[in-house]
């Protein structure tokens, strides 16, 4: 968060989107920082006002004058809800601030009332541009998220670095100064969720997703993984990722043994890549051959957890 009445245009231009909440007063120098940074090539959301005065009530409208648009009254609605972007009833607050058809030309109206009127617009200014809301839609319902998703999604930024396909599973990436990184993936609710999750490779910044050879799988109640990426454990040879925890890792005479635990209705997957992952010959677990697949880059082993208890996955390597 960036204080605007301290901020420059060139210090916002650090950010790939700006969001604004703005009340219908806003002294002269931020309303020009605004303009001068969505100019620059910056992404300006506005909302729920376009301001018409400055903080000591002194006319002040240089938005509204740069973007030749100027609200044409309001509307104030039972359970007000709008239309956005396609999506339908949003919940939203009053009132909302409407604008005419003709004020709007050259821009695109990107929300409605229920009673058809623009409440919403885009509209490019400069190099950049301006989305505006007439409203505040908060964040208090399911359906608002997508409506901010859309909204994030009109900048450049990256929006994340990791993902799933299955919002009740949380994950969380962070990177490290040596091109490697952590992943973390928890399931927070008192029931098995099933889904597939994508991270960010630290190296390449390749879309890398656990499982890694299969579909969906199931992450059990109340279970968390802390994985390494990229973790070198022998010259030319580094742990992608690992559904296990990673307890102690030992090279000895062309073997490296991986003590490993994990929930028993978790899927286990160990993944490897490196210039000498192909020198990996086979894997063992509790004397048992692991499951392989390969590809080109990589190998992956897959295995079931031990119930409560530690494992070890011995590696021959030639």
């Amino acid at each position: 968060m960036i204080d605007l009445c301290k901020a420059s245009a060139d210090e916002l231009g650090k950010y790939k989107q700006v969001w604004a909440f703005c009340t219908d007063e806003m002294n002269a120098r931020d309303q020009q920082t605004i303009v001068d940074y969505t100019k620059a090539g910056g992404n300006s959301v506005l909302f729920p006002y376009l301001p018409d005065r400055e903080m000591n009530q002194k006319p002040c409208s240089i938005i509204r004058d740069a973007l030749s648009v100027a609200p044409s009254g309001k509307e104030t609605i039972d359970s007000p809800l709008i239309d956005v972007f396609e999506y339908k009833d949003i919940k939203c607050a009053n009132p909302q601030i409407i604008y005419s058809e003709e004020s709007l030309s050259g821009a695109e109206v990107i929300a409605r009332t229920i009673t058809g009127s623009a409440c919403g617009f885009s509209k490019v200014l400069g190099k950049g541009s301006v989305i505006h809301l007439g409203t505040w839609i908060g964040f208090d319902t399911e359906g608002q998220k997508p409506v901010y998703e859309t909204i994030l999604g009109k900048s450049t930024a990256q929006l994340r670095q990791a993902w799933t396909s299955n919002d009740n599973i949380a994950v969380r990436e962070r990177f490290t100064a040596s091109s490697s990184a952590i992943l973390f993936i928890g399931n927070y609710y008192n029931e098995e969720h099933t889904g597939k999750v994508t991270y960010t490779h630290p190296q390449s910044g390749e879309a890398v997703t656990i499982p890694y050879s299969r579909g969906e799988i199931v992450w059990p109640a109340l279970y968390a993984v802390l994985s390494p990426l990229c973790l070198e454990v022998s010259e030319g040879l580094k742990i992608l990722h690992c559904t296990s925890d990673i307890l102690g890792i030992e090279e000895n005479y062309g073997q490296i043994e991986i003590t490993l635990y994990g929930d028993r209705d978790l899927a286990g997957e160990i993944v490897f890549e490196g210039e000498n992952v192909n020198k990996i010959i086979s894997a063992t677990l509790r004397g048992k051959t692991v499951k392989v697949v390969r590809d080109e880059n990589r190998i992956a082993f897959i295995y079931n957890h031990k119930h409560k208890s530690e494992m070890i996955l011995n590696i021959v390597i030639s």
